[in-house]
């Protein structure tokens, strides 16, 4: 049964909200605009390492992460109102939006929505994902994203590992994206405008290509092996 550090966890919340305030104190009017490493300093100031939070051994991911030279439980993890969730394999570091931990009910949910970001590390370190790629996929629509859908992969055998069928996942991430909509009406720090100004995204396709596209794995599920009593043959 999956198991987090609730009180490392309330811990991790309060750093993150001095984290928020003082990278917000970088956007002060007339200061110029703060380098992303002085950010990034500030979130890695305010952070924890993943064991401190999960237990490393929980995750489906790990063996990978590790043959590519990655600790899973050394990553720092820090929580943020500011910026999205997202991972930052330079810094070594996952951000977890603290909206997105509201939205969720269970310890399995921020097991498999953690699983999503240390993809994204694995992608990295493997050198799948180089920065003129994440540029190139970047104009796709979310969902369609090769290191979207790998990372979904990832997950959804997270999900599958805790016996998730579709209508599980689907109630999960649909409190995700709502958080997430809400979220990315609101312009980030760390955001840079698109060509013509506009911040936005792509449009993400229906929600349901994203639940489609882990049945694969949830349909592997454990089963529960139930016993059945022999049948007597009288003659």
């Amino acid at each position: 049964m999956a198991k987090l550090n609730w009180s490392n966890l309330w811990r991790l919340r309060d750093m993150g909200h001095l984290a928020d305030l003082e990278v917000t104190n970088l956007y002060r009017p007339g200061l110029s605009p703060p380098d992303k490493n002085d950010i990034a300093e500030i979130l890695v100031e305010h952070s924890l390492p993943l064991r401190d939070l999960f237990d490393e051994n929980e995750f489906v991911i790990r063996h990978e992460l590790k043959k590519n030279g990655i600790d899973p439980g050394a990553i720092r993890v820090v929580v943020s109102q500011v910026f999205s969730t997202l991972s930052f394999l330079g810094y070594h570091t996952i951000i977890l939006n603290d909206y997105n931990l509201s939205s969720l009910n269970t310890d399995e949910e921020l097991y498999v929505l953690t699983s999503h970001e240390l993809a994204h590390f694995l992608q990295m370190a493997s050198g799948k994902l180089t920065e003129a790629e994440l540029i190139r996929q970047d104009k796709l629509p979310h969902a369609r994203r090769p290191m979207e859908q790998d990372a979904i992969y990832w997950e959804s055998l997270q999900a599958a590992k805790y016996g998730w069928d579709a209508e599980q996942y689907e109630d999960y991430y649909k409190r995700l994206t709502d958080e997430r909509t809400r979220r990315e009406q609101q312009a980030s720090p760390m955001r840079t405008p698109r060509r013509g100004g506009s911040t936005t995204r792509p449009l993400d396709n229906p929600e349901s290509e994203r639940v489609w596209a882990v049945v694969p794995a949830l349909s592997r599920r454990p089963v529960e092996v139930r016993k059945h009593l022999r049948r007597l043959k009288f003659k």
